[in-house]
């Protein structure tokens, strides 16, 4: 199931890959391992699902939480 708005869908971030977003090499690396290419496959992933997931570190997702901040999208992940 989609968890991202029509709004959330035009802007058009959340489709761009994860590597043209200012986001660190590490952060990018376990993505694609996990198979989240973009901020909407993270989205998509649910809060839960991801801060479980055993790939994810306490750094990994602190650069998660400060980039959604810095865009705006916090409030916008789903549990």
């Amino acid at each position: 199931m989609n968890k991202m708005s029509e709004l959330e869908k035009l802007t058009g971030l959340e489709t761009l890959p994860l590597n043209q977003h200012p986001l660190s090499a590490s952060f990018i690396k376990t993505c694609n391992k996990i198979g989240w290419l973009t901020i909407e496959d993270i989205f998509n992933a649910g809060l839960k699902k991801v801060a479980e997931h055993p790939k994810i570190n306490d750094e990994w997702f602190d650069e998660l939480l400060a980039y959604l901040r810095e865009l705006g999208m916090l409030y916008r992940m789903n549990p």
